[in-house]
């Protein structure tokens, strides 16, 4: 992958994309493996090498705007939540050729409107977390949206466990407040 990668970057790109590679590319494999597989992909380990490849895409496609001047764990969490984006965009794909059930005909109007309330308030919790501070947000997201255990955030972040325990609680109590107009 990174012969292919540096062959349709430009040359002054080679270093930040090698760099990149080295020093990522595990870790980028190891999460599109697991959110593939937690969210039922059966060629999970086959797709999550399509994932990366299509996340090292979009950094190069944007890889002048990448401040490498960031800490190392900023850094990874930037490249790490492309991953994110890319499993998920996937992960969406196989849910639109799910063949195992046909449409719902008997769906009554209490349910239809349960449906589109739990929808609803799915959405505002998401534009809620997605304005919080980076770091409580992505850790809400990691564990709640990704269902991703303690142990791989922290790994993730790198950060430890108790931060992670800490980040959710605070998290947490942000969002709550946020729901009951307390915090803008």
């Amino acid at each position: 992958m990174l012969s292919f990668l540096l062959s349709i970057a430009d040359a002054s790109n080679h270093g930040k994309i090698t760099y990149l590679y080295n020093n990522y590319h595990d870790d980028m494999m190891r999460l599109a493996k697991d959110r593939l597989k937690n969210h039922g992909c059966d060629n999970y380990e086959i797709d999550a090498e399509d994932v990366v490849q299509g996340s090292f895409l979009n950094i190069l496609k944007y890889i002048d705007s990448v401040n490498f001047d960031l800490p190392k764990k900023e850094l990874r969490s930037y490249v790490l939540t492309i991953v994110l984006n890319e499993s998920g965009k996937l992960a969406k794909e196989y849910e639109k050729f799910d063949f195992t059930e046909g449409p719902e005909t008997n769906c009554s109007d209490e349910d239809f409107f349960e449906k589109l309330e739990i929808k609803e308030k799915y959405l505002l919790v998401m534009s809620l977390i997605k304005r919080m501070d980076e770091k409580y947000g992505i850790t809400l997201l990691y564990y709640y949206h990704e269902d991703m255990s303690v142990k791989n955030i922290s790994k993730i972040m790198g950060i430890s466990s108790k931060t992670v325990y800490k980040r959710l609680e605070r998290g947490k109590l942000m969002l709550l407040e946020m729901l009951e107009g307390r915090v803008e």
